[in-house]
């Protein structure tokens, strides 16, 4: 696996396309067991430097909770997609969605915390407003990503947008993330 800036970027170039409609994700992302762990590490990383910036008010407890919820989240997310595209017959879809999925939650990560750090910056500012739309635009790209990628219905796409946040509140809920820390 070779990780690097260059690399970062360009997925993330891959991803603000996807974002943006302009390019399918076999054409944007590389396809294979290598983009695949560099798709799971660098979106680890890049989530771990927005919540860096968003939790640095909070201490460092917090920060090093958060990175490792996102990393478990994400990890456990894998292994459902992976468990639940086999359960459809549609092994051969399992690369080509996780790969931009991972850079689309980078793109998310890093845009949510540029808009935590404006808060914390100009709270007078009300940009906090900011993450209404953003939620609606990353919510539909992901949506877009599992129903043209993995073949699936609008219904069933939805079904894996919930898995995310649900597995996401149970990961945060037995990682204790909302008990102090100390």
């Amino acid at each position: 696996m070779n990780l690097s800036p260059a690399s970062i970027l360009t997925a993330l170039q891959g991803a603000w396309r996807l974002a943006l409609g302009r390019g399918r994700a076999e054409e944007l992302f590389d396809i294979d067991t290598n983009s695949f762990w560099q798709s799971v590490w660098g979106s680890w990383i890049l989530h771990v430097l927005a919540t860096s910036f968003a939790s640095s008010i909070f201490g460092a407890g917090v920060f090093l909770r958060l990175s490792l919820v996102s990393l478990i989240s994400s990890l456990a997310y894998i292994l459902l997609v992976h468990f639940l595209i086999g359960r459809i017959g549609k092994q051969d879809k399992f690369l080509a969605f996780i790969i931009p999925y991972q850079w689309l939650m980078a793109l998310q990560a890093l845009l949510f915390g540029a808009v935590a750090v404006g808060v914390l910056i100009a709270p007078a500012l009300n940009l906090h407003i900011a993450v209404i739309p953003l939620v609606i635009w990353m919510i539909y790209r992901f949506w877009r990503l599992a129903r043209d990628v993995i073949g699936i219905s609008g219904g069933l796409a939805v079904g894996f947008i919930l898995a995310r946040i649900v597995l996401d509140g149970v990961v945060n809920i037995l990682t204790g993330i909302g008990a102090p820390v100390g």
